[in-house]
């Protein structure tokens, strides 16, 4: 009967979303319990078990037609795994970009140095400290090995003529500067790019082994952004998130507190003060709160969205390059709890994988170095940067964290899972 009940919650989706948006797929059924018939329901010393079910919306109108009663064939389940693993899947995505970074960097930093950089980066390389690698563990300075950029590569040793520094730019050949900088450039893009794209399907194979892959994550074009793969995550119990959450639904509705805290599970875990005010709301509105029934109240389900706030692990910019500042760590609650919560209280938090296509200055900014004579008597040799920065334009996978009501629309599904 609930199951029937929710799943009729599916037809007000469109108070969360634009009436120009094309709804793909959304949030059908969670059953917290993988085994109901062994597993005690609420027992917090079993780790928490169970899937979620989504539904396509182009098989909408066929599990109406069965009633609700038979959707099996037209929903696919995914199983729950935990924060930890979901923040070690963060990690490892932050990491992936992090890595292709540095190589795109050391490759060109070497080559607009001519055969000075090869020697003191590939050849000698004991120096080739990068300060962004270890951020994740606080580590300033981690070495990059010469093994992840030198791969066939050549020295210049025509790039400039060491002469006075008024002469300097004359002496500069920035043709061959321009043309080392593009070959390093594109070899970078055509090596390193597809083992970027290695490192983060075997951290998605590694970390969200089960996760629904709803159309992917693969490279998209300029201006666009893949599927999601996405899998519900579960995490301690988390009743001050649901205590908040009744006491914001009843300044819109008065029923709030009553509705969302007759249904929680762990009542227990709530304290004396919540439980004092959902006596209060039962006994001033019963007969709304028992009307209601499991319909949901649109206030509360709206509210529902708003439990996950924490970051992608590229919300900040540069975020993996503030590692000795604030973190590379997402910020922010991801809302993620029981099973028995989100079943109780019908919604789910996930974290998805996305692609999208981003344009970004490297923190890595590439020097290449000259050396000009002073007007003086002697002459001394002066040292002279000039920076070339990289830019990137391509396609890069960014974590989201999604709370979805139970029976409403997942954003930003595209097509139909793969597998």
């Amino acid at each position: 009967m609930k199951r029937g009940l929710v799943t009729l919650l599916m037809l007000a989706s469109s108070l969360f979303v634009s009436a120009h948006a094309q709804t793909v797929g959304r949030l059908s059924y969670i059953e917290p319990d993988a085994a109901p018939a062994i597993i005690t329901r609420g027992d917090l010393r079993r780790l928490p078990t169970g899937f979620v079910e989504l539904l396509h919306d182009a098989r909408l109108e066929a599990c109406k037609r069965q009633n609700y009663q038979r959707c099996a064939p037209y929903e696919w389940s995914a199983p729950f795994t935990t924060q930890d693993q979901a923040e070690k899947l963060e990690r490892a995505l932050s990491e992936a970009w992090n890595r292709f970074d540095a190589r795109i960097y050391w490759r060109v930093q070497t080559a607009i140095n001519g055969i000075g950089g090869q020697l003191a980066n590939c050849t000698i390389g004991v120096l080739n400290w990068d300060a962004y690698l270890g951020a994740w563990d606080r580590n300033l300075f981690r070495t990059m090995p010469s093994s992840e950029f030198c791969d066939d590569i050549g020295g210049d040793w025509f790039l400039y003529i060491t002469t006075f520094c008024f002469l300097m730019d004359g002496f500069t050949f920035w043709d061959r500067v321009t043309n080392a900088y593009q070959t390093a450039y594109t070899h970078a893009l055509t090596r390193y790019y597809p083992d970027y794209w290695k490192d983060v399907l075997e951290a998605i194979a590694r970390y969200a082994p089960l996760a629904l892959w709803w159309d992917g994550v693969y490279p998209v074009p300029p201006g666009d952004s893949s599927g999601l793969v996405l899998q519900p995550v579960m995490n301690l119990p988390n009743p001050q998130q649901y205590v908040n959450l009744a006491l914001e639904a009843q300044r819109t509705d008065l029923r709030g507190f009553a509705y969302l805290l007759a249904r929680y599970p762990f009542l227990d875990l709530l304290g004396s003060s919540a439980l004092g005010t959902l006596q209060q709301a039962v006994r001033r509105h019963p007969l709304e709160a028992e009307r209601d029934g499991e319909a949901g109240l649109p206030a509360l389900e709206a509210l529902k969205r708003g439990l996950a706030q924490r970051e992608g692990v590229f919300s900040r910019p540069l975020q993996w390059a503030d590692g000795f500042g604030q973190g590379p760590q997402p910020r922010g609650s991801s809302g993620a709890a029981t099973p028995y919560e989100y079943a109780g209280v019908g919604h789910a938090v996930f974290m998805a994988a996305q692609s999208s296509f981003i344009t970004e200055v490297s923190p890595r900014v590439p020097i290449f170095w000259r050396t000009c004579l002073t007007e003086t008597l002697p002459p001394i040799p002066v040292p002279v940067p000039f920076p070339m920065p990289i830019l990137h334009a391509n396609s890069r996978v960014d974590t989201r964290w999604l709370s979805v009501p139970e029976g409403y629309a997942i954003p930003d599904l595209k097509d139909v899972p793969r597998f």
